[in-house]
């Protein structure tokens, strides 16, 4: 059954922002191009470098090229490296325990890497001294080859290679490298050959410490192509489990691998194919959850019917679900990006088109999947799209937590999604092969001294740049900074506290901050045990009173928490007869490290209101319990008849109600299945509308 997501109705109504769009911002966000006119820089992939920054991969017609860039996109250096003629597309990079660079690299004089004599390598290289230490090739599949990761196997250990021949024989390798030295060692090189197989693309990831799990591309069955994913043995190789896709080997359809993610309990998987017919003009994307026995758990199917050709390149898990990346199947198209929750259910889709010459927004080789990240809860992804002379321009972008820069950027725009869930998915395990043997191994490439990258045609396109509100009080512990913004009374006396926690400790999330609250007072919004949205779309779930480590109200996040560089506002209630002189304020990190100041109230006026603002309206909007077993409490600001309605996380609507002149009624949830829920309401006489989240448990 196919069930369709209106996913233009659901942002308008849920996912974006409960507050006026003129206040809104998600934090700093922005669209970068870098290149001239007539000539072609191209982008491929991302990796962050540990310390709040992240290094970004891009190639030219003469050579490599490796950027630094900052969380607002400034670009710290940028090194130009040159490995073979022609294109060096450095399309893996990884980082080990000592701080170095580790990638590979396919090079060819053509513009399309994936045809044509090609060379391969992989290299060490060293950041803080600007030096390649080694770089090798692969004897034996130098030519038309794909070298396709390098990792480190523990810390300070030995590394991993993974790579494969687009030639007879169709065998993925998994190679054990010297780290001193970048040359095999003896007896761990491990063969991988499926029965009349192919492994031109291939990954792979660490489970724990004694397990490897590599996903193929395709598994052929009379010519048709399958994902499979396998899992080996750390220490010597052997084969534990494998399992392919969900299909039937006798169907004549093709199923190929793009990428995938390993879990506490799970391996989740993307790829893409046509489950219906071997026709190529249209493509479906399948998200696949696999248990780490090897048993295929669920399978969903989506099609972005805007996207005829749609082909994911990449995979990633955050807090609330998975976001899936990727571009068109062939040539040039538009790039996509796609949210689901953890079951798989769709939540949103966003469109990436940008061209300022004959073609559109455009990707390059996205089987290498490793152009989009998030990091401190935003999303980055490169590309490169064709400027006016017919050139490629190399794209840099850094989106919020809902895929958009901004809310008026038009390049990015909400695209609909169609979910098909997949019954009884197939289980089987295909014919495998297993030998460890040497290669004639290798030969060094010489190595040439980097150089400074010209960046100078680097500019921004598109950019959403938070307004700053200056406090009354500022303290700075560290590299946390605590602001209180204002005092205001509302019609009942109340005084609003607005306090703002900003983290700029690289590399550290902070998972909740306590405000103090006067000795025996309770704060008198927002309720314990709410969860509250911040301005930015955070969720927090609130304690009131919080004990420890002193008399507070606490809010804890229920997502990513306020990553190096963000910052979000909380806002409490205290009632008339509470003024205190000073607060308290800590913020603590997901590492267990904690910041402590006092922010004084002396300069902080007194805001007079006569009612209550609008966003005092919005904090005092509560539900309680939440998460949710069986009766919702809801407390509204405003007293008057309205109408509820609960709709899924999807868009359906779920059910339906009214509610009478009281400010507080309840919502029964008790039939409602696990998982996240919006209530709408509706107010008769003023006409506000309100939305709020939350979360149903059995």
């Amino acid at each position: 059954m196919k069930n369709k997501y209106l996913l233009l109705f659901v942002c308008s109504l849920f996912t974006c922002p409960l507050f006026s769009q003129e206040d809104s911002c998600r934090g700093n966000t922005w669209i970068k191009l870098l290149g001239k006119l007539g000539a072609s820089e191209r982008g491929l992939m991302l990796y962050p470098n540990g310390d709040g920054n992240l290094y970004v991969t891009g190639s030219k017609p003469d050579s490599g090229l490796i950027l630094k860039i900052n969380p607002d996109g400034d670009i710290l250096w940028a090194r130009s490296f040159d490995f073979f003629p022609g294109y060096d597309n450095i399309r893996s990079l990884s980082l080990d325990s000592d701080g170095m660079l580790l990638g590979c690299v396919r090079s060819c004089t053509c513009l399309n890497s994936g045809s044509g004599p090609q060379n391969t390598c992989y290299f060490k290289y060293d950041p803080q001294q600007d030096k390649l230490l080694w770089v090798w090739r692969p004897g034996f599949y130098t030519t038309y080859a794909y070298l396709l990761g390098i990792k480190e196997k523990h810390p300070n250990g030995n590394y991993l290679i993974n790579f494969a021949s687009n030639f007879p024989p169709f065998e993925n390798v998994i190679m054990e490298i010297d780290r001193q030295t970048g040359q095999e060692v003896p007896g761990n090189s491990w063969r991988y050959d499926w029965q009349n197989g192919g492994s031109r693309h291939s990954k792979f990831s660490f489970l724990q410490d004694s397990s490897i799990i590599i996903g193929e591309e395709g598994y052929y069955d009379n010519g048709f192509e399958r994902l499979s994913l396998l899992c080996i043995s750390t220490s010597d190789g052997q084969p534990k489990w494998w399992q392919r896709s969900h299909l039937p080997s006798t169907d004549p359809v093709n199923i190929n691998f793009r990428d995938f993610i390993v879990e506490n309990d799970a391996v989740t998987s993307v790829s893409v194919g046509n489950d219906e017919s071997n026709s190529i003009q249209k493509s479906f994307i399948f998200l696949q959850k696999t248990a780490l026995h090897g048993d295929i758990l669920w399978v969903k199917k989506y099609d972005l019917t805007e996207l005829p050709l749609e082909n994911p390149a990449k995979i990633i898990r955050v807090n609330d679900g998975y976001v899936v990346f990727g571009g068109p199947v062939f040539g040039q198209g538009d790039l996509f990006i796609l949210k689901t929750d953890l079951d798989g259910n769709a939540l949103w889709a966003r469109r990436y088109r940008y061209s300022t010459g004959g073609g559109i927004a455009g990707g390059h080789d996205y089987t290498n999947g490793n152009q989009f990240l998030e990091m401190d809860g935003f999303f980055y992804f490169t590309a490169h799209s064709r400027d006016s002379s017919d050139a490629w321009d190399w794209v840099i972008a850094k989106l919020d937590s809902e895929g958009l820069v901004g809310d008026s950027c038009a390049y990015l725009t909400p695209t609909p999604v169609e979910t098909y869930p997949i019954l009884n998915p197939v289980q089987e395990q295909p014919p495998l092969s297993f030998r460890n043997l040497d290669i004639d191994f290798c030969s060094p490439v010489p190595i040439k001294p980097t150089a400074a990258a010209d960046v100078s045609g680097y500019r921004t396109i598109c950019e959403n740049t938070c307004a700053t509100e200056e406090g009354c009080d500022v303290k700075i512990n560290n590299c946390v900074k605590f602001e209180l913004l204002s005092i205001a009374l509302d019609a009942d006396g109340n005084r609003h506290y607005r306090v703002r926690f900003t983290n700029a400790c690289a590399g550290q999330t902070l998972n909740y901050v306590a405000i103090q609250l006067p000795d025996g007072t309770v704060a008198v919004e927002p309720n314990d045990g709410a969860v509250v949205s911040t301005e930015t779309g955070g969720d927090y779930l609130v304690r009131n009173p919080n004990y420890s480590p002193f008399y507070s109200v606490r809010f804890r996040s229920q997502g990513v928490g306020i990553g190096a560089g963000a910052s979000e506002v909380f806002e409490y209630v205290l009632p008339p007869q509470s003024q205190p002189a000073y607060i308290n304020v800590l913020a603590r990190f997901q590492s267990g490290q904690s910041y402590e100041a006092h922010l004084n109230v002396f300069d902080c006026p007194v805001q007079q209101a006569v009612g209550n603002r609008a966003d005092d309206f919005v904090a005092q909007i509560s539900l309680t319990p939440n998460p949710v077993s069986d009766v919702l409490t809801v407390t509204v600001a405003e007293a008057g008849a309205g109408n509820w309605q609960i709709f899924s996380s999807d868009g359906r609507a779920i059910g339906a109600g009214r509610w009478n002149t009281s400010a507080r009624f309840t919502v029964p949830t008790a039939g409602l299945s696990s998982g996240m829920y919006y209530l709408h309401l509706s107010w008769d006489d003023s006409g506000r509308v309100e939305n709020r989240r939350f979360v149903k448990v059995e």
